[in-house]
């Protein structure tokens, strides 16, 4: 949960560089040691199919799926999605930052993994 943690603090500089990102971000207010990691950077559309994956996988038996019942997003919390797929995490905070020009602008994974899972179901 750093990473949530961290992007919920502001505690995060994300600088694109073509189809990355690198991300460097501290744990803690007090730690003076940053994590820094470069990931794949997924375009909107990206994002939105492996949402869509993630919610399939997660819609439980076939009869279920064929009735109607709408998928458990138990997985598509940020501390979830931080943990399990930083790539997708990061994609989003720096989608959702407010001035993406600035590198230390914050941004909203909670908001923007909300409107991706929106357009996936």
């Amino acid at each position: 949960a750093g990473r949530a943690d961290a992007a919920a603090a502001g505690r995060v500089r994300v600088r694109p560089n073509g189809w990355r990102l690198t991300v460097a971000w501290r744990s803690s207010a007090k730690a003076k040691k940053e994590t820094e990691e470069t990931v794949r950077k997924f375009s909107t559309e990206e994002s939105v199919k492996v949402v869509c994956a993630i919610l399939h996988r997660q819609a439980g038996s076939r009869r279920r799926k064929l009735s109607g019942d709408k998928p458990s997003t138990r997985l598509l919390t940020p501390p979830s999605v931080a943990t399990r797929c930083p790539a997708l995490f990061w994609s989003l905070y720096a989608d959702s930052r407010t001035d993406p020009s600035d590198e230390a602008a914050p941004g909203d994974v909670a908001f923007a993994l909300d409107h991706v899972t929106t357009l996936a179901m």
